[in-house]
């Protein structure tokens, strides 16, 4: 009878880890909306962190999947929180992400550094434009 209520319950555990891992798998591929955004803004982040760090101890090996990751993050945004000024201004951003590749593949450490450059300049544009709105400019006289 124990026998039976080990197993029992190694079984309900097993189900339920597999009914848990496809329930992850699930909200990877339909993240809800809200914190998304927010959620993919900071990976872009950390990897951009982790991609300055990397061409600066001259690592250029691991710049392509850092890229790729930026790269997946956006596309992530893109799919599920477009606006036609994300998409707008991705372009460049992509581009930008496409120069770094190639660099990279070269091993180019200068070009590798103004490509990275160029990523960054991207992300700070598109995050003004995006914000443009809400951004409040004071007079200089005040």
């Amino acid at each position: 009878m124990t026998f039976l209520a080990g197993a029992a319950a190694a079984l309900t555990i097993v189900f339920t880890v597999g009914w848990l891992y496809q329930k992850a798998g699930e909200y990877d591929a339909t993240p809800k909306r809200e914190g998304l955004k927010r959620q993919m803004m900071q990976r872009k982040s950390a990897t951009m962190r982790e991609l300055l760090e990397t061409v600066r101890v001259g690592e250029l090996g691991k710049v392509d999947s850092l890229a790729d990751q930026l790269q997946t993050y956006s596309s992530t945004i893109e799919r599920h929180l477009s606006t036609d000024a994300y998409v707008r201004h991705g372009a460049d951003y992509f581009a930008a992400i496409e120069s770094l590749n190639a660099a990279a593949a070269r091993d180019d450490h200068q070009a590798t550094k103004e490509a990275v450059l160029s990523v960054e300049r991207s992300c700070i544009d598109c995050h003004y434009l995006l914000l443009a709105p809400e951004i409040q400019v004071k007079p200089s006289w005040r």
